[in-house]
């Protein structure tokens, strides 16, 4: 493992033991963060799919893009576009 392989998975376990504390501290606020990120994602797929008709580009409805576009906003809704296109020209 080179220094930057180390580094990374520090910083990932760091992070990772941080929210399990936090989830142990406050579960109820935790649980409710993700679950209103994941509705929030839930809309913005649903406006992507709205508009991304004309273009033939939809993206599915599931748990895993609903938190990757309610947690990451935004650029995680760019994310799931980028990577839905690179699947479809892959094809």
């Amino acid at each position: 493992m080179n220094l930057w392989q180390i580094i990374l998975s520090v910083v990932g376990v760091a992070m990772v033991l941080f929210f399990v504390s936090q989830l142990f501290q406050n579960p109820m606020k935790v649980i409710g963060f993700f679950v209103r990120s994941a509705l929030i994602g839930c809309a913005g797929i649903y406006i992507i799919n709205l508009l991304g008709q004309n273009f033939h580009l939809h993206i599915g409805f599931n748990w895993i893009t609903a938190a990757v576009a309610g947690v990451l906003g935004i650029p995680g809704l760019i994310a799931l576009v980028v990577i839905k296109m690179w699947f479809l020209a892959s094809i």
